[in-house]
């Protein structure tokens, strides 16, 4: 099961918004972060919303290129009930 499933089941709804930064590549080696937002509701009234950032590792295959590591670093996170609503995707997604 794809990580982005197992963060989406059994909840009313997650989204995560990432922003890639710069790649830096030192030979069959590179390193890059991204700065990520996520938000979701569920299960029951449950609630999680955050900032963070990656420090990925990637390394060179020859299937192209592999993370070989990822820390997830919180700079914010808030777990306290939100208001607004959610609304269902269409079919597909």
């Amino acid at each position: 099961m794809s990580t982005f499933r197992m963060l989406r089941d059994d909840r009313d709804f997650f989204v995560q918004f990432a922003v890639p930064g710069p790649i830096e590549i030192a030979g069959d080696e590179a390193t890059t972060s991204i700065i990520c937002h996520e938000a979701a509701r569920g299960p029951g009234e449950t609630f999680y919303r955050n900032h963070a950032v990656t420090a990925d590792r990637l390394r060179r295959s020859e299937h192209g290129w592999v993370f070989t590591s990822r820390s997830f670093q919180y700079l914010w996170l808030d777990t306290s009930p939100f208001s607004g609503d959610s609304f269902l995707l269409p079919a597909g997604f």
